[in-house]
């Protein structure tokens, strides 16, 4: 009988513990009813929506245009490199407002700064470090900042990276 005591307090104390730390992890916003979460009213500002608008009508028809896309979904830093996680960090929070893909295969062609202005601040300070980032994964940035009218001169060169497949 001896003999089975010890295991069974054993298991017992592994239960009991697998039981506390389970309660230890719930997070108090489970137990809320409702979470205060809105929709934000348009994905784009105004500004935005006239230079996406002249995207889709200056760009080639075989561009696919996708609007903030976060860095980290683009470029990637290789896992066994001594600075991988500070490099990680520099991407941590940022995003393109706009990235040209090729429509055929999502392949990346382009990445688009728009300096509308409305954080100015946020392009300060990221724009060194996403010049870098993106200059070393070798995919080209351009940036562009609001007009009233957009021509398709001011696409060419977005155009002949596509038509060329110098991407």
């Amino acid at each position: 009988m001896m003999q089975f005591i010890i295991p069974i307090l054993i298991i017992l104390g592994a239960v009991l513990f697998s039981l506390y730390r389970k309660s230890k992890k719930q997070n108090p916003l489970d137990k809320t009813a409702s979470w205060p979460y809105g929709k934000a009213a348009q994905l784009l500002n105004p500004l935005e929506i006239s230079f996406y608008q002249a995207l889709s009508t200056h760009l080639h028809p075989g561009l696919l245009i996708l609007v903030k896309v976060r860095i980290q979904n683009l470029v990637y830093v290789p896992p066994n490199g001594r600075l991988a996680e500070r490099l990680e960090a520099k991407m941590r929070d940022k995003y393109l407002d706009f990235v040209i893909c090729d429509a055929a295969d999502f392949r990346p062609v382009c990445a688009v700064a728009f300096d509308d202005a409305v954080d100015p601040d946020k392009n300060a300070e990221d724009a060194p470090d996403m010049e870098k980032i993106l200059d070393a994964a070798g995919l080209a940035l351009f940036r562009y900042v609001p007009q009233y009218e957009y021509k398709q001169a001011d696409f060419d060169t977005i155009n002949a990276l596509f038509t060329t497949g110098n991407f």
